[in-house]
């Protein structure tokens, strides 16, 4: 991995960032997304609700 960090580092960075990613996410039960340019929290719509999707 220190080899292909050498020749490409921002790309090698940024794959290990989103495999982290992919690990750590779908334990997590729920999730908050910040925007830095709306300035705050976004809304949530929940998708994990199953009581959303029934009729």
């Amino acid at each position: 991995m220190l080899d292909e960090y050498r020749k490409a580092p921002e790309v090698t960075r940024r794959r290990i960032y989103i495999e982290t990613l992919q690990e750590v996410l779908p334990d997590i039960q729920a999730k908050v997304i910040v925007d830095i340019q709306a300035g705050g929290i976004l809304p949530l719509l929940n998708l994990n609700s199953r009581s959303e999707l029934q009729p």
